[in-house]
């Protein structure tokens, strides 16, 4: 697939560092369903950008957004980590 972004083709874009990721390859990269990609896109906890209505993640933003530790969580995973334990017996 192609993508100008800027008047800047796919090949162009590669050869000047820029990538962008595509919801569905962030999904299989957090192992997350695409809605789950979506709704962290809708409440821009992912830094992204719209192309034509279409979601693109710049590939070096999406990398720093994961390794920041001081990054807040996004709620759904925050809400896992709330989740008290239970003893099995």
């Amino acid at each position: 697939m192609s993508i100008l972004i800027l008047g800047v083709n796919e090949m162009d874009a590669d050869r000047m560092g820029m990538h962008y990721l595509r919801p569905a390859e962030v999904a299989a990269e957090l192992r997350v369903s695409q809605t789950t990609v979506y709704e962290l896109l809708r409440t821009r906890e992912i830094p992204a950008i719209r192309v034509r209505g279409q979601w693109r993640i710049p590939s070096d933003r999406f990398r720093r957004w994961l390794e920041d530790p001081s990054r807040p969580l996004p709620r759904r995973e925050a809400e896992v980590l709330r989740l008290p334990r239970t003893s099995m017996q």
